[in-house]
């Protein structure tokens, strides 16, 4: 994964970076596969694990036992999955003869490059945005070298994906993993005075409706949506019920 070094890297040079959906880079993948080697990144939201378990006949359950890792963000503290490299030349696991097992249902990383995105929270003077406010998806450009020099638009490279510039589902999933990022990390504040097993329960709870509670015949997003009322009803549920009592005064 990127160390802190490149995040704090990215982080400051992100206004030199950013691109505007109608300007044009130029960038036509030849296929050689170098995007798909040396990476430990490839992080999954549950939209990209739902497709791939399509695509490949798959439960999200075997994608995950097959190709990746469950883990806890060091900075996020969601739980996340990664795609686990394999052999000297840590080749993504999804990679077979340098071409993409999956490539109609690829990680929107994936497809995105040599294109990132991100949402800020933030307000001008810095304060931060309630999670549930509609805040712009914002596009960076990643240094090319490789491919070739086909121009195109931040646009119409985003559209030739099947994905939208302004995509619902990642801005749902971008707010969920920071509502529930700032949950936990206020229970660890705490750890004192919360037993360890009721952050790991959250955890693990958080994980299957996240991940793993899907049926492959149906659509994602409605899925996706119940599985998150049921996590916050639960948590919330729990967090009164619980949580609260352990932590008294120090609840909010």
């Amino acid at each position: 994964m990127p160390s802190t070094a490149q995040l704090q890297e990215i982080a400051e040079n992100i206004e030199n970076m950013r691109i505007g959906l109608d300007d044009v880079f130029k960038f036509k993948c030849h296929g050689c596969g170098k995007c798909c080697k040396n990476r430990e990144d490839i992080i999954l939201s549950p939209r990209d694990l739902f497709n791939i378990a399509v695509c490949l006949g798959l439960s999200t359950t075997d994608v995950i036992k097959t190709y990746g890792k469950l883990y806890i963000g060091d900075n996020s503290r969601v739980p996340l999955i990664r795609l686990i490299p394999r052999g000297q030349n840590k080749a993504c696991p999804l990679l077979r003869d340098n071409r993409c097992l999956v490539h109609k249902a690829k990680p929107s990383v994936c497809a995105l490059f040599p294109l990132g995105r991100f949402m800020q929270f933030y307000k001008d003077e810095g304060k931060r945005v309630d999670a549930d406010a509609d805040v712009e998806i914002s596009y960076i450009i990643n240094p090319i070298t490789c491919g070739g020099h086909r121009g195109n638009t931040v646009r119409s490279w985003i559209e030739s994906f099947g994905l939208s510039v302004d995509d619902q589902t990642y801005k749902l999933w971008t707010k969920t993993t920071m509502r529930l990022g700032e949950y936990i990390k206020r229970l660890e504040r705490h750890d004192k005075k919360i037993p360890r097993f009721g952050v790991e329960t959250i955890w693990l709870f958080a994980a299957e409706l996240l991940y793993k509670r899907y049926d492959i015949t149906k659509e994602f997003l409605p899925q996706f949506e119940a599985n998150l009322a049921e996590m916050w009803k639960v948590i919330d549920e729990a967090d009164i019920k619980v949580i609260q009592p352990y932590l008294g005064k120090d609840a909010e």
